[in-house]
């Protein structure tokens, strides 16, 4: 894991600090950010890494964007939960699982892909992103838990698929395209 130190060395060519965050045992590091970085990086996920932790990178609110390796299977509870910054995420085939509130409060999230692969969207998976706009929910999905995109008061497109079965309550309460 790079200290803060180590990653302003490392940029982009906006000249955003990039972290590449991850233990030895594969899973995304916990606790990375918690109020320590406020500042504006990008996360780079190294490929090894199959599952993203509960609350991983819970209230990294400097965190701009996250590049999620295609070996990563589950994206654990409250993983990027108050990233309010982050702006951009790839969610990429393979994985499986949103967890509970994964990007709940994330207001700075424009838009999502859903890839194939995904049979679940947690419990306020992306409850709170304002920002978000549209969501493609792809073929394959057959859950989409309570209040999974709750109060996305920017949300103005959403595609669900034939195949889902199960919409929870309130899973799309307040999403009236007016941000």
């Amino acid at each position: 894991m790079a200290t803060a130190d180590e990653a302003a060395r490392t940029q982009l060519d906006d000249g955003i600090p990039v972290v590449v965050a991850s233990d030895k045992d594969g899973l995304a590091a916990a606790g990375v950010c918690g109020k320590a970085l406020k500042r504006p990086f990008h996360l780079v996920i190294p490929d090894h890494v199959a599952t993203i932790g509960d609350c991983a990178f819970k209230d990294c609110s400097g965190l701009t964007s996250v590049a999620i390796p295609k070996g990563v299977t589950t994206i654990g509870e409250r993983a990027f939960e108050d990233c309010h910054g982050l702006a951009t995420v790839t969610i990429p085939e393979g994985v499986t699982t949103i967890g509970k509130s994964a990007f709940s409060s994330c207001s700075g999230l424009a838009s999502v892909t859903i890839p194939e692969g995904v049979t679940t969207i947690g419990n306020a998976a992306f409850n709170g992103c304002s920002g978000l706009v549209s969501v493609t929910i792809p073929e394959g999905v057959n859950t989409i838990g309570h209040a999974a995109f709750y109060g996305c008061s920017g949300l103005a497109s959403v595609t669900i698929p034939e195949g889902v079965t199960t919409i929870g309550d309130y899973a799309f309460h307040g999403c009236s395209g007016r941000a």
